[in-house]
């Protein structure tokens, strides 16, 4: 059952994540695989995007430290990553949280349907100090040695 859509394409996860329910999505997510927890509802989003999305810091932070890590560069159906979207919505801790988790090798190669990439998003958002963090990530992972 905590698998099966609702009729409007929504998991049960999802639909928590969208009431603020701490509770019920940590109770899903103790029951459901790594990998399920990077399901897309029909719009094509992870519950990770909706807890950032609908301002779920706290559910964000538990998504993240539970899923895969390349798991956190799927993008939704307007190419959106996590980041992408936690930078608009200057989620500052999440962000830091993300870049922290998240495959580095998803920071050069994920831009949005928008041709943005995050380091470009950040500063077209002013989130200078988010994109510097950015940066240094794409230096180590060009220059591992010089990092």
């Amino acid at each position: 059952i905590l698998l099966d859509p609702t009729s409007r394409g929504r998991y049960p996860l999802h639909v928590a994540i969208e009431y603020g329910m701490l509770e019920v999505c940590e109770l899903i997510i103790d029951k459901i695989s790594k990998e399920d927890l990077a399901l897309e509802e029909r719009d094509g989003e992870m519950a990770l995007h909706w807890a950032i999305r609908y301002g779920q810091v706290e559910i964000a932070k538990l998504l993240i430290s539970k899923m895969d890590p390349d798991a956190l560069n799927n993008k939704n159906e307007e190419g959106e990553t996590a980041l992408h979207l936690a930078i608009g919505k200057s989620q500052k801790e999440i962000c830091k949280l993300l870049l922290t988790e998240m495959s580095l090798e998803g920071l050069t190669c994920c831009p949005d349907y928008s041709k943005r990439n995050p380091y470009k998003h950040a500063e077209r958002e002013d989130l200078l100090e988010i994109r510097d963090l950015i940066g240094w990530k794409i230096k180590k992972l060009k220059y591992p040695d010089n990092a």
